[in-house]
């Protein structure tokens, strides 16, 4: 894969222009969750490939047959909000037992 001077300039640029931009959350409760994740990004990161490991080790791969549409979509969205749940209870598992600064 080859990266022109051109796609490297533009994906600067539309990098530094969304770190510029401030977004307001009105909602508190939607504001403290975003803080929260973005707060723990790295446990999430670090525990992603694990749970995934250990999630498709525990479930056959057959134990799911979707066959609509709307089965094959919303099977993805929850098991992405599974895998996000997971792992910050990792994280709350982390700090209860005072290992901050490895993972986080």
């Amino acid at each position: 894969m080859i990266i022109t001077p051109l796609t490297l300039i533009s994906s600067i640029l539309t990098c530094s222009y969304f770190l510029q931009a401030s977004i307001k959350i009105s909602n508190p409760y939607l504001s403290r969750t975003i803080s929260y994740i973005g707060q723990n990004t790295m446990t999430i990161f670090v525990t992603n490939p694990l749970i995934i490991l250990l999630l498709t080790l525990a479930i056959p791969t057959d134990f799911f047959n979707c066959t609509t549409l709307a089965e094959k979509k919303l099977l993805p969205f929850l098991s992405t909000i599974l895998i996000l749940l997971i792992s910050l209870a990792i994280n709350e598992i982390i700090k209860k037992i005072k290992l901050n600064g490895i993972l986080n």
